[in-house]
């Protein structure tokens, strides 16, 4: 989203202000089961602090980084890479189309968007993946939690203010992951199920 031009300079300090660390280990958590030579797409990946942690394990991978926010996209093309050769697109990625990816991540995305929104982006994303390969999603999810549900409540009100996100509140993927054949192989809770990342697996 290019609305999020307007908060690419705080967002990783907000982000930790709030939730500490738990963003950065929950998005990282899986990332080592990505091996050498391996095409990968970012979709969602903000400042790209996921491309330096990817650089950090010395494997030689290719990345297309997929991001609408001209902020963002040179906040993260300013890491310093060694191992992880990365190209840019700015542009949504509803206007994406290449395929054949090994591994496809998505960070905090799903969670900006309606229901039918969300599940147009995800067949658009599941054709771009390779049979086999994999999938690493990380995002907020629904809770019980009356804490949760006050931190959420905050989170909408000042993404509406800042960026017009139009989700009214989190929907729980898995079971459209599950429709499109993504099995989970792994799953990491983080902030009490407040965040998950799953490993799925496009059998």
């Amino acid at each position: 989203m290019q609305r999020f031009d307007r908060i690419s300079g705080s967002y990783d300090f907000l982000a930790k202000l709030v939730f500490g660390k738990n963003l950065e280990r929950a998005k990282n958590v899986f990332l080592d089961t990505i091996d050498e030579r391996k095409n990968v797409l970012i979709i969602g990946g903000g400042t790209g602090a996921t491309l330096e942690y990817l650089d950090k394990l010395s494997r030689e991978i290719k990345v297309d980084y997929v991001e609408s926010s001209a902020g963002m996209m040179h906040k993260a093309q300013q890491r310093s890479l060694q191992f992880v050769k990365a190209t840019f697109y700015k542009e949504p990625i509803e206007e994406f189309n290449k395929v054949g990816y090994d591994v496809i991540i998505t960070e905090f995305f799903f969670d900006l968007f309606e229901l039918p929104k969300i599940e147009l982006l995800m067949a658009h994303i599941v054709a771009m993946l390779k049979k086999g390969g994999k999938w690493i999603d990380t995002d907020f999810r629904p809770t019980n939690s009356a804490w949760h549900k006050i931190v959420l409540k905050s989170m909408i009100m000042f993404f509406k203010l800042t960026v017009q996100m139009s989700a009214k509140e989190l929907y729980d993927t898995k079971p459209l992951c599950i429709n499109y054949n993504l099995n989970v192989k792994r799953e990491a809770s983080f902030v009490r199920g407040f965040v998950t990342s799953r490993l799925f697996c496009y059998d």
